[in-house]
């Protein structure tokens, strides 16, 4: 960036420094509660979605997988485009507030869709049915409704602290429908029909849901003006250099964003794969369909206990530290409950997943600070607004993640021999299970802190300044 109109930038306005208060406590609770209406359309997607195509629709998990993978090749195409569009939008709304209000009810409409598969239909009918619908939720419009409530984080404060605090309060919030969703999701589809039927009640249930909290989330808070948010730069002089032959460029030359998005896509894999498999692990090994309350409880009621504290962390030491001290702790906590899980003892699993999740809470709770960090270190290096392309990272770290953990479900039950409704699996759908509930998890732990160790933006940032 230019010197001159870096020192024009007044001090409370610069990345990461200043006192200023941007957010009333209500703004604060509104936007984190947002992260709840998307976790609707989510969590039923990514956790339920195949035991619902292999145990009740009567699909093949193979054949379902590998369409999920082939939709995965257009996200990510999806996302840096919307960003772009993201970017460029200006309206009285503001930037990521029109988008994100509008894209619940295309959502909404289309996770009713996938779970209303027709019966009736041949099979090569009913698999274009669910892609076309699938593709319509994931590309479509959770692309256009996450991104725009991810960046809208950076719209609405420019304190580092605030974004800290209030991904904290969305991380809550998140966890917390998960871990209602994750518990109540197989008990409340049969007590509304079951079936087919108690499925696609249940959609209609979670979709309104969604709709309703997001709606609040939405006109919980406003935007900054757009000279404000970008730190009192020419917004006009801006918006003629910010094209996708500048954005791009600038974005893929960033190390940053490489990394961030890995993570997010692993972190995302982790959770689709642990929710999945457990409520296969819980029917399966344990031999109690009712004990995956207990697993997503204690998964999930840990991470919103420690999203309280990690803010808190954060004061005292820089996120680079408190992410890479999370993920040994999380690696610890792995390789304890897959030793459980090899005893065959459910209280040393139980413990090792909540160890584990203390450290995978530290990155959910600190990721889209990071995402703000990356942006701002582009802007600063490159002199463009990249934050919707930035921000993409989220969805497409969603999408693909949840996307690539459901296939590789899918992909592993079926050569593993998995038998849908089976009263007894074969010894190697059993011996896959485990793999997939206790030692993928390591796998991903692994990877998370090799890609962390390197992202050190925060402490680039603090060079450049």
């Amino acid at each position: 960036m230019d010197e001159k109109k870096q020192l024009k930038m007044p001090v409370e306005m610069t990345y990461g420094t200043g006192d200023r208060k941007y957010l009333t406590m209500f703004g604060k609770i509104g936007y984190g509660i947002g992260d709840s209406a998307w976790c609707c359309i989510s969590c039923l997607i990514s956790s339920f979605m195949l035991i619902y195509l292999t145990d009740v629709a009567g699909l093949n998990a193979a054949i379902v997988g590998t369409l999920m993978m082939v939709a995965r090749l257009f996200d990510g195409v999806s996302d840096v485009i919307f960003g772009r569009i993201l970017d460029k939008t200006n309206t009285k709304m503001g930037k990521a507030r029109p988008w994100m209000f509008g894209s619940i009810f295309g959502a909404a409409i289309s996770l009713v869709a996938v779970f209303a598969i027709p019966t009736s239909w041949g099979s090569t009918a009913q698999y274009t049915y669910f892609f076309i619908f699938y593709m319509l939720s994931n590309t479509v419009f959770y692309t256009s409704g996450y991104i725009s409530y991810s960046t809208l984080m950076s719209l609405i404060t420019k304190n580092n602290k605030e974004q800290v605090q209030i991904t904290g309060y969305r991380t809550i919030a998140g966890n917390l429908s998960y871990m209602i969703m994750g518990s109540v999701t197989l008990g409340a589809a049969a007590a509304l029909g079951g079936g087919l039927n108690g499925w696609r009640n249940l959609a209609i249930i979670y979709g309104i849901l969604a709709i309703v909290i997001n709606t609040i989330s939405v006109f919980s808070v406003k935007e900054l003006p757009e000279e404000e948010v970008a730190g009192g730069a020419d917004v006009k002089s801006q918006a003629t250099k910010d094209n996708l032959k500048t954005v791009l460029p600038a974005v893929l030359k960033c190390k940053y964003f490489y990394l961030i998005l890995g993570a997010m896509v692993l972190c995302y894999s982790f959770a689709t794969i642990f929710q999945t498999s457990a409520a296969y692990y819980a029917t399966y090994v344990l031999g109690n369909p009712d004990l995956l309350s207990t697993l997503v409880i204690v998964n999930y009621g840990v991470t919103m206990a420690c999203a309280f504290f990690v803010p808190l962390v954060v004061k005292k030491m820089d996120v680079w530290k408190v992410n890479l001290t999370g993920m040994g702790i999380a690696l610890v906590g792995r390789l304890l409950c897959a030793g459980g899980g090899t005893a065959g003892m459910l209280g040393i699993i139980l413990s090792g997943i909540a160890v584990a999740t203390i450290g995978t809470a530290v990155f959910q709770t600190t990721s889209y600070p990071l995402m703000a960090s990356t942006a701002e270190y582009i802007r600063r290096k490159s002199d463009v607004s990249v934050g919707g392309v930035v921000f993409s990272c989220s969805s497409m770290g969603i999408k693909v993640g949840s996307g690539l953990g459901s296939a590789i479900c899918g992909i592993l039950l079926n050569i593993g021999g998995y038998v849908a409704n089976a009263a007894e699996q074969p010894a190697s759908a059993i011996g896959m299970l485990k793999f997939m509930f206790l030692w993928f998890p390591v796998l991903i732990t692994v990877g998370l802190i090799v890609l962390l160790y390197f992202m050190d933006v925060d402490k680039a940032l603090e060079k450049k300044e």
